[in-house]
C-alpha cells in the first residue's frame, strides 16, 4: 500500500464517526475527553484503553463508538480541544500594540495552556508526535496560523510567502521550548515565555532583516528606538503613508 493511500485510509479511520450536533451529544464527548484526559493524568499510557475511557466517562463502550472508532481518535480530538481552548486568547493577543507586546501575550498564553495541566500536556505532546502523520487538519491550528500570517504582515510588512513560512517557523519554535520543558517537569511560565520571546524575537529580527533586504527597504534607524518590537533598530519596510503613520502612532503612544 503506498504511503498516501495508507494515511487516507489511516485518517478516515481516526475521524469521529459521529459528529455531536446536539447539546445532549456534545456534552457526551465532552465527557468522554474529559475520561480520558483523567486516565492519562492519574495513570499515564497504563490502561488507558477504550473500555477504561468509558468507565472512567460514565458512557457505556457503545456510546463511545458512536463517536470514536478507536482511543487514537479520542486521543486526537483530546489534542483538538486543548489547542481550541488557546485560540480566543490569542487571537485577543494579535490585536495588541505594539507588535512585541502582542506576541508576548501570544507566548503567555501558550505557556498557560502547557502548565494548567502539565502532565497531560507533556503526554499530548508524545501522542501528537507519534499521530502526526494520521492526524487530520487541525481546526484550531489553522485558525492561529492564519491569524499570526496576518499579523506578520500588517506588523512587519512581510510577503504572502514569507508571512507563511514565518509564521509556521513560530510556532514550531514555541512548540519545542514548550515541550522540552514539559519533559524536564518545568511549570515555571514566566520563565518559559521569556525564552520563548527570546527565541522568536532573535529568529524574527533576522526574517524581517533578510525580507528588507531582498526589497532594497532596509533603513537602519535609531538603536534606541522607542518600539520594542523592533529591538535591533531596523525600520520595518512597509509601501503605504497609512501604515507608516500606524507605527509612529503606536510608537508616540508608548513612549
Amino acid at each position: 500500500m503506498s504511503s498516501s493511500r495508507f494515511n487516507k485510509v489511516g485518517t478516515q479511520r481516526l475521524n469521529p464517526r459521529k459528529t455531536p450536533a446536539q447539546t445532549r451529544a456534545a456534552l457526551t464527548v465532552d465527557t468522554i475527553l474529559e475520561g480520558a484526559a483523567d486516565i492519562l493524568e492519574r495513570y499515564g499510557f497504563d490502561g488507558y484503553t477504550t473500555n477504561e475511557i468509558a468507565a472512567r466517562a460514565g458512557v457505556s463502550i457503545g456510546s463511545l463508538y458512536q463517536y470514536f472508532p478507536n482511543k487514537d481518535a479520542v486521543t486526537i480530538a483530546l489534542i483538538e480541544r486543548e489547542t481550541t481552548s488557546m485560540v480566543d486568547a490569542i487571537l485577543a493577543a494579535l490585536a495588541l500594540t505594539p507588535p512585541r507586546r502582542a506576541l508576548r501575550e501570544v507566548f503567555k498564553a501558550a505557556v498557560r495552556n502547557q502548565v494548567r495541566r502539565p502532565l497531560l500536556a507533556r503526554l499530548l505532546d508524545f501522542e501528537e508526535v507519534r499521530l502526526a502523520s494520521l492526524m487530520p487538519a487541525s481546526r484550531a491550528g489553522t485558525i492561529i496560523r492564519a491569524s499570526l500570517e496576518e499579523f506578520l504582515r500588517k506588523s512587519f510588512g512581510l510577503s504572502m510567502s514569507v508571512s507563511e513560512t514565518t509564521a509556521m517557523d513560530i510556532v514550531e519554535i514555541a512548540k519545542a521550548l514548550n515541550y522540552a520543558s514539559g519533559r524536564r517537569g518545568e511549570v515555571d511560565a514566566s520563565s518559559l515565555t521569556r525564552s520563548i520571546e527570546a527565541a522568536v524575537w532573535g529568529y524574527l529580527d533576522m526574517k524581517v532583516k533578510l525580507a528588507q533586504q531582498q526589497t532594497g527597504n532596509l533603513r537602519k534607524i535609531d538603536s534606541q528606538a522607542s518600539d520594542p518590537g523592533n529591538p535591533r533598530g531596523y525600520k520595518v519596510g512597509v509601501r503605504n503613508a497609512h501604515h507608516r503613520q500606524r507605527l509612529a502612532d503606536d510608537e508616540h503612544r508608548h513612549k
